[in-house]
């Protein structure tokens, strides 16, 4: 009887990530199976698409797909090679993402992680078991902000290590634009593995920022562009967890995000509309008072929770994006009538706003932090940009350049 149930939970949990890519992105994932198909497999791909498309998920179902012992459209789930990457135990499948520098190498070869303190190597640990349950799940490690060049250099040794097992090895390489991060040190030195490929070596570089990849490398790989989810996927998985008027809410404010979906699913339609209003007002009032409290609360959530601090610049993004299609009578017709009619109110109140800039002065707020700016300046400028481009400004020539000297 429990080695049924442990055969069930094993079915169940292929559905999860072995059929992943099948499930959120059949486009993009018969044109994968048919390269398999084919056997025209290449050594590099890049897949790119902005956050929360499930990018990384499907560069795993690729992986256990180019694995599989009896592979179909999709990996078949219950070999022997699959079995294995339901965990993302197997021996072939290497996954490097950004982590903090530790104590120093014992070697320019040795694994960094095992230059890490206890509680980081526990936090890594969770996070494979998480992303293996959860193809969503994003890998956060804290202190991290770059791929290391002893992850590249540990990875190459093993890369040209013969292996026992039959079968493809592939390295999935998660946030790959900070492989040029500082020197781009670690870049160049993925850029030899990808000239000089051990033989039966895939690798697969996942970024949300393609144009912050080495010239170089991108040139030596093959591009799949990945574009926002549907939203019958997100609701899909949302319905999972959440009553569906919860979902259906965070699915239609979601953009196709599905990171920004679970986030949003946290609130019920009124909280969501109360904090919507709480960040715009601050940040687009013209009352300076009112734009000293946005940057106090955003540095707060910046040094406690850059989660969070993402999360609300997104939400901005989200309410004047929704002005964008309310005033091309563009807006999906399932938005909220509360939404709606605040939006209206915003509208009249700024009939001549920009909001093609505006939503460019908040993505680059929301990349400022990557960007190692003076974050109180870089808040307190987009403040005052923004309300420039409230009142139909098709520039605001202070706003670029202050920017760009934080920088």
């Amino acid at each position: 009887m429990g080695q049924r149930q442990e055969n069930k939970s094993r079915a169940m949990a292929a559905k999860t990530i072995i059929n992943f890519g099948e499930q959120v992105h059949p486009v993009i994932w018969s044109r994968l199976a048919k390269i398999v198909s084919a056997e025209r497999i290449g050594n590099g791909y890049i897949f790119a698409g902005s956050a929360g498309t499930g990018k990384e998920g499907v560069a795993l179902s690729f992986a256990a797909l180019l694995n599989c012992q009896n592979p179909g459209e999709s990996a078949c789930g219950t070999c022997r090679s699959c079995i294995r990457f339901l965990t993302l135990q197997h021996e072939h499948i290497n996954i490097v993402f950004p982590l903090p520098t530790g104590k120093p190498s014992t070697g320019k070869t040795s694994d960094p992680i095992q230059n890490l303190d206890d509680d980081t190597v526990s936090i890594v640990t969770n996070s494979i078991q998480q992303k293996a349950a959860d193809p969503f799940y994003k890998i956060r490690i804290p202190k991290a902000n770059r791929i290391l060049i002893q992850s590249i250099r540990h990875l190459r040794q093993k890369m040209y290590l013969k292996s026992l097992e039959k079968g493809q090895k592939i390295v999935v390489i998660f946030e790959a634009h900070l492989l040029s991060a500082g020197q781009g040190e670690a870049g160049n030195a993925l850029l030899k593995l990808l000239e000089e490929p051990p033989e039966n070596t895939t690798l697969i570089l996942v970024t949300d920022n393609k144009a912050g990849l080495l010239q170089t490398i991108l040139s030596r790989c093959q591009h799949i562009d990945f574009p926002p989810l549907e939203t019958k996927i997100v609701l899909e998985f949302l319905n999972q967890s959440v009553s569906p008027s919860v979902a259906e809410t965070a699915a239609v404010l979601s953009e196709g995000n599905m990171i920004r979906a679970e986030r949003l699913s946290k609130y019920s339609s009124s909280e969501l509309l109360t904090l919507l209003k709480d960040i715009v007002s601050n940040l687009s009032a013209p009352n300076p008072n009112d734009h000293r409290q946005f940057v106090r609360d955003m540095m707060t959530y910046l040094n406690n929770d850059p989660e969070e601090f993402d999360f609300r610049i997104s939400l901005a993004q989200i309410w004047y994006s929704l002005i964008g299609k309310l005033r091309s009578n563009m807006l999906i017709a399932s938005i909220n009538k509360n939404f709606e009619s605040e939006l209206l109110l915003m509208i009249n109140k700024y009939p001549n706003a920009n909001i093609v800039e505006i939503n460019h002065v908040l993505e680059d707020l929301k990349q400022a932090p990557r960007r190692n700016l003076h974050m109180t300046l870089a808040l307190s400028t987009a403040a005052i940009g923004i309300q420039h481009y409230l009142d139909g400004a098709t520039r605001f020539t202070n706003q670029h350049e202050t920017m760009t000297k934080l920088a």
